[in-house]
C-alpha cells in the first residue's frame, strides 16, 4: 500500500510541471495568433517603423528645432527656422514690398572721437536690438553714452552738464592739445515680425539700410553736422531724424537722471500761464498740444452757437406768447364774426317769410 501511494505521489508531482509548462506555452500561443492578423507588433516591423518616424520628425518644424538644439554646430538653423509660423512671416517680409514691411530703427554702435574721457577713437556697441545696459563702477563713463547721443541730437550743453561745447573735447595732462571731438551714432533698421516673439536677438537687419549721424565741435566752439559723410545743417538733420522716426520735437526718447522724478513730482493741471502740469507734458508728448489751439477755436465757436441759441429761444418764447395772445383775440372775432352771419341768415329767412305772407 505504501509502494502505490509513493507511486501515486510521484505520478502527481510529474503531472505539475508538465501542466505548468502547458500553461506557459498557451499565452505566448495566443499573443502570437490574436497580434498577427490586427496589428503588427513583433521587433521587426517596430525597426521598420522607426525610420519613418525620424522622418515625420525632421519634416516637423518643431522637431527640427529640438534636434538643432542638441546637435552642436547648428545653432545658426534654429536661429532663422524657430516656427513655421516665424519662417512663413520672415519669407512674406522678403517678398513683400518695402513700404508694407514693418520695419524700426535702431543704434548699431557709436563711435567717439576724443569725446570727454574718450582720448582717440573708440566703438561702443555693438548694442542689443531691444535692450542694452550700460554697468561701470564711478568714473568709469557710463554717463559718456548717454551725453554723446545727446550731442549728436543737438541737445544744448546745459543738458550735457557743460557750460559751452568746447567742453566736450577730451583735455587731460597726458593729451593736453586736442583740437577736436566727434561722436557718429550709427542706426540701421531691423525688420518686426512673428519671430520677435521668440527671441528678438535674432531680428534681421534691412539691406542697405544703415545710417551714420555725426557731430564734430572745435575749441571755438563751432560745430558742424554730417549725414552718412556729406555735411548738413542742424536743421536738415532733425528733419531727417524725424522722418526716421526718431522724436525729436518733444525730445522724449531720452530720459535723462532726475526726470522721472520730476514728472512724478508735477502738478495735475498747470495753474498759471507758462508752467507745465502732468496733463501739459502728456499733451506735449503725445502731441495733442498742437490741437489746442484749433480746440480753443471751436470751443468758443461752440460757445457763441449756444448763446445765439438761447436767445433764439428766449426770442421764439416771446412770439408764442405774442401769438397766444392774438389767438384769443382771432377766436373772439371769429366767434362774433360767426354769430353774426347766423343772425343776418335768420334775418333774410324772416324777411322772406313776410313776403309770401303778403
Amino acid at each position: 500500500m505504501a509502494k502505490k501511494a509513493q507511486k501515486k505521489n510521484q505520478k502527481k508531482v510529474k503531472r505539475e510541471p508538465v501542466e505548468q509548462e502547458e500553461v506557459e506555452e498557451e499565452p505566448t500561443v495566443v499573443k502570437t495568433e490574436d497580434t498577427r492578423p490586427s496589428q503588427p507588433v513583433e521587433e521587426e516591423p517596430q525597426q521598420e517603423q522607426s525610420p519613418s518616424e525620424d522622418e515625420e520628425r525632421a519634416s516637423s518644424p518643431k522637431a527640427s528645432s529640438e534636434s538643432d538644439a542638441d546637435s552642436p554646430g547648428t545653432f545658426e538653423e534654429k536661429e532663422w527656422i524657430p516656427s513655421q509660423g516665424a519662417q512663413e512671416a520672415e519669407e512674406k517680409a522678403q517678398r513683400a514690398d518695402p513700404d508694407e514691411v514693418v520695419t524700426r530703427l535702431v543704434i548699431k554702435d557709436i563711435d567717439v572721437e576724443n569725446f570727454k574721457s574718450y582720448y582717440g577713437r573708440h566703438k561702443i556697441g555693438p548694442f542689443h536690438k531691444t535692450f542694452t545696459a550700460v554697468i561701470g563702477p564711478n568714473g568709469s563713463g557710463k554717463s559718456n553714452v548717454i551725453d554723446s547721443m545727446l550731442f549728436v541730437f543737438g541737445r544744448n550743453a546745459k543738458k550735457i552738464r557743460l557750460e559751452k561745447l568746447s567742453e566736450l573735447i577730451h583735455s587731460s595732462a597726458a593729451h593736453p592739445d586736442v583740437s577736436y571731438a566727434s561722436v557718429t551714432v550709427n542706426f540701421v533698421r531691423v525688420f518686426e515680425t512673428q519671430h520677435d516673439a521668440t527671441d528678438p536677438m535674432f531680428r534681421k537687419e534691412v539691406p542697405n539700410s544703415a545710417l551714420s549721424v555725426k557731430r564734430e565741435v572745435f575749441r571755438s566752439g563751432v560745430s558742424q553736422y554730417s549725414i552718412d559723410g556729406q555735411r548738413r545743417t542742424q536743421k536738415e538733420v532733425v528733419e531727417h531724424l524725424i522722418k526716421e522716426g526718431i522724436d525729436l520735437e518733444h525730445n522724449r526718447f531720452l530720459i535723462l537722471q532726475g526726470e522721472v522724478e520730476q514728472i512724478a513730482l508735477m502738478k495735475p493741471k498747470a495753474e498759471k500761464e507758462g508752467e507745465e502740469g502732468l496733463l501739459e507734458y502728456l499733451d506735449d508728448l503725445i502731441g495733442t498740444n498742437e490741437y489746442v489751439g484749433r480746440v480753443s477755436d471751436l470751443t468758443s465757436a461752440a460757445e457763441q452757437a449756444q448763446t445765439e441759441r438761447l436767445e433764439s429761444l428766449d426770442k421764439e418764447k416771446k412770439l408764442r406768447a405774442e401769438r397766444d395772445a392774438l389767438d384769443d383775440a382771432k377766436n373772439s372775432t371769429i366767434a362774433f364774426v360767426t354769430k353774426d352771419n347766423q343772425l343776418q341768415k335768420t334775418l333774410i329767412a324772416m324777411c322772406q317769410l313776410r313776403m309770401r305772407g303778403d
